[in-house]
């Protein structure tokens, strides 16, 4: 075999390594996107859930201000309300939340009679502290949510 011809046949090996290990770099950094991609998918989804439960949170908080806030105004667009957010809140929350959201619903059947009554008794001064303690002195609501509206639960950082 000449020089000529075996430096032809190395030649032929070199190429042949060099694509194998083209192949292989480009298999690595490919496995490695598609890795950060998967990641990047799943903290997204985690992002969206969270959004969704801050969501319920804040509207359920509007309705409990709106509850206390507004004498004499008539509630069943509140009770309306909570019973659509009870609906969206056995998907996104536990068991804890849900019966959350049924107790709600019955304070706020106990209170709309006061709100087409002038007369107010202790049951109706003691429903209105019960709504009071959810956002105002004993955060309740808050209580109730924070361990779903935390970031790190998410794995997430607040910064």
């Amino acid at each position: 075999m000449t020089d000529y011809e075996k430096w032809s046949v190395l030649g032929q090996w070199m190429s042949g390594i060099g694509t194998i290990v083209v192949s292989i770099v480009l298999g690595i950094i490919t496995y490695k996107i598609s890795k950060k991609q998967v990641e990047l998918s799943k903290n997204n989804l985690k992002i969206e859930l969270y959004k969704q439960r801050y969501d319920i949170y804040y509207r359920l908080e509007g309705i409990l201000r709106g509850i206390i806030s507004a004498n004499g105004t008539i509630k069943d667009e509140s009770l309306y309300e909570v019973a659509i957010i009870r609906d969206e809140v056995m998907f996104l929350f536990d068991k804890e939340i849900h019966d959350y959201l049924l107790q709600i619903i019955n304070k706020i059947e106990k209170i709309n009679p006061y709100y087409y009554d002038k007369k107010k008794d202790d049951n109706y001064y003691e429903l209105q502290g019960w709504f009071m303690n959810q956002f105002a002195e004993k955060k309740e609501l808050r209580e109730k949510f924070k361990r779903y509206l935390n970031l790190s639960n998410y794995g997430l950082s607040k910064e």
